[in-house]
């Protein structure tokens, strides 16, 4: 994989569209903003039972805020509050490990090259942080986070790989 954080891979999620906008009648919503570079993002989620039924995302922000965004939005059907939180936990230790063989959580793989850059880290997780947002105005729960996870325990809800991203093809 390349070195480069605008690989191809992040290129082309960045340039899918099927989650991209507003959803009427979302359930709950949230925009957060990152003061750092002025990446913005709104999400409006729908839910079924405390899980995510539909997400999009209403991003004005770099390449790889987009293609954060829009990675999640494929993983986020199922998922709670908690794993939420736990997936973003996982994923931004990741990307803080000096380790190259510290695990990324499954799918997040073509985020490895941003871990070299400490500034980006907050554009890739800031859809992770409007999202989680939006579901913790439901109900009050709190994202209880556990600093001993391991990728292992996170699991996405869709088998997927690079491949099935048509924009790679």
């Amino acid at each position: 994989m390349s070195n480069d954080i605008y690989h191809d891979p992040i290129i082309a999620w960045s340039k899918r569209k099927e989650h991209m906008g507003t959803l009427e009648k979302a359930d709950c919503r949230a925009t957060e903003n990152n003061p750092l570079c002025g990446d913005r993002i709104s999400v409006g989620i729908k839910l079924q039972a405390y899980r995510i039924k539909e997400i999009t995302f209403h991003v004005r922000g770099c390449i790889l805020a987009k293609a954060s965004a829009a990675h999640l939005a494929f993983l986020a059907a199922g998922l709670d509050l908690d794993t939420l939180g736990q997936l973003r936990e996982t994923f931004a230790e990741a990307l803080k490990s000096k380790d190259e063989a510290s695990l990324f959580p499954e799918n997040h793989h073509i985020f490895n090259p941003v871990r070299s850059r400490k500034s980006r880290h907050s554009c890739v997780l800031l859809p992770y942080d409007a999202a989680l947002q939006a579901l913790r105005s439901v109900g009050g729960k709190q994202v209880h986070h556990d600093s001993t996870l391991s990728a292992g325990f996170i699991t996405s809800n869709a088998p997927f790989d690079d491949a099935h991203c048509p924009l790679l093809l």
